[in-house]
């Protein structure tokens, strides 16, 4: 059955291709930070965080591109919902056609399920093709459409929508739980295999989001309260296939005349991972120290505390980081982080693959880097 359905709907994408052009002209695209520099990125697809479990084919640096129009739509956006106290928080914007296939591969790999207990506990994996939740072809290609959540300044954590990013099922639906077209909540969860639920909190939280989307030009999907279109995308029929890659000096990345040097934001921010401002510089003459670690799957580093700026990049892995008061951060494969300065703190490798973290420290000679608090014992 499976094979038939396939095979049925690589036959229909046969004819759609007919219509549909394919380019890697990427003269028409932004970086979404160069039109909305407050938006937040966390592109799941270069990491491993995601349903795949891996680095999706395509995502060469962790940024997002748009058309020019939908990054000018999505302007308007982020200027509506900071006068709210929010900001845009991206996951995804466009994505290659070589992702997307990377998907359809993944599907077919019916024993594949590393990350079924995330994204689809209650789904069996055979019926991710005949229900859309992958298909050959993604509206993300052609490039005006984004998958966002809102940031809440006020508590510097993201809003709370009542369900992860890419989670399979109706809970993620919009109009789970209430009516999105009149904002109403209802409680109703009968399409829940699992009798999950959200509350009116949570679904008002999803209707901010919504709402901002469409006062500005972008229409919703029925399956999923982070993804949006707009309307009027300038490429209907156009599926792209340059990775995605920061355009540096606006240029093209199939421009063939010079190449271009690319670079790419990871951080700006005078406050710590915890929100705490960051102390003024020391006293003196300066010395940068950069270090790099490795330890393996299931390490603990210790409490220790930083008596200088730090901050670090990490490029493999997952790492999580714990505060003496329980408050946690995970940064994951990609990710930039500015340390906690002077606040006790440990690390934990969580993972099953080795970490491997680059640091640099803003100090001075003789000051060392970090002091253990062995009278602390780890759990």
């Amino acid at each position: 059955m499976k094979k038939f359905l396939v095979m049925a709907a690589v036959a229909i994408m046969t004819v759609v291709s007919a219509q549909a052009q394919k380019t890697d002209d990427a003269s028409q695209f932004v970086n979404i930070t160069d039109v909305v520099p407050d938006a937040i990125l966390e592109i799941r697809y270069f990491g491993t965080y995601n349903f795949v479990g891996t680095r999706i084919d395509g995502y060469e640096e962790p940024t997002a591109l748009l058309t020019k129009q939908a990054a000018a739509a999505l302007k308007a956006v982020s200027d509506d919902v900071k006068a709210q106290g929010y900001r845009l928080k991206i996951y995804d914007a466009y994505r290659p056609q070589k992702g997307v296939d990377h998907f359809v591969r993944w599907a077919e790999n019916i024993p594949d399920t590393l990350m079924k207990a995330y994204f689809y506990p209650y789904l069996d994996k055979s019926v991710l093709f005949p229900q859309d939740y992958i298909c050959l072809k993604s509206g993300h290609t052609r490039g005006s459409t984004v998958d966002l959540t809102l940031f809440d300044m006020a508590t510097e954590k993201e809003l709370d929508m009542g369900g992860t990013f890419d989670w399979f099922g109706p809970e993620s639906h919009p109009d789970f739980c209430g009516n999105p077209e009149t904002g109403e909540y209802t409680g109703d969860n009968s399409k829940s295999p699992a009798g999950r639920s959200i509350t009116a909190e949570q679904f008002r939280n999803r209707m901010i989001l919504r709402q901002a989307m469409l006062r500005h030009g972008f229409k919703s999907f029925d399956t999923e309260w982070w993804h949006f279109t707009l309307k009027d995308e300038p490429f209907p029929n156009t599926y792209f296939t340059f990775p995605v890659a920061s355009l540096t000096c606006c240029k093209a990345h199939n421009d063939n005349t010079a190449q271009a040097v690319k670079s790419v934001e990871l951080i700006r921010t005078d406050k710590s991972w915890d929100g705490v401002e960051l102390p003024d510089y020391l006293k003196g003459r300066p010395e940068l120290v950069a270090v790099k670690y490795e330890f393996p799957a299931g390490k603990k580093l210790g409490w220790h505390h930083h008596p200088v700026m730090n901050y670090g990049i990490l490029v493999q892995g997952e790492l999580t980081i714990i505060g003496l008061d329980g408050n946690e951060k995970v940064v994951h494969e990609g990710e930039a982080v500015v340390e906690m300065v002077g606040t006790i703190h440990h690390g934990e490798n969580r993972g099953t693959k080795p970490v491997i973290l680059y640091m640099f420290y803003l100090s001075q000679k003789d000051l060392p880097l970090a002091v253990q608090h062995l009278e602390i014992p780890l759990e």
